[in-house]
């Protein structure tokens, strides 16, 4: 709801937006009920973790990094009950990017 509230006060200046995260649940709520989101296909998996996964599966953790470092600014969104990642921030640092924190 946070999303489609910022979206429709033109808060990320895009018709389209790229969401990631390491919650598959997220990330099929996104699919359904964000038509203007883009969202990277393949398995969801936290790096941090040190879950056993292939390369593949790894894989799309770095597409995910290398997208944020090519968008035109990096946003993370967060409620006090979620884990505070570094993971956009991290991506903002390296593309030169506009880095934008908000808890709610």
């Amino acid at each position: 709801n946070k999303i489609k509230k910022l979206y429709g006060e033109n808060f990320f200046k895009s018709q389209k937006i790229l969401v990631t995260s390491d919650s598959s649940l997220f990330m099929q709520q996104c699919k359904t009920s964000l038509p203007f989101a883009c969202i990277m296909p393949g398995k969801v998996v936290h790096v941090d973790r040190g879950e056993q996964a292939d390369l593949l599966t790894h894989t799309r953790s770095f597409v995910d990094l290398y997208m944020l470092m090519r968008a035109n600014r990096c946003v993370l969104l967060r409620t006090g009950d979620m884990y505070e990642s570094g993971f956009p921030a991290f991506a903002a640092r390296i593309g030169n990017k506009e880095f934008v924190k908000i808890d709610f």
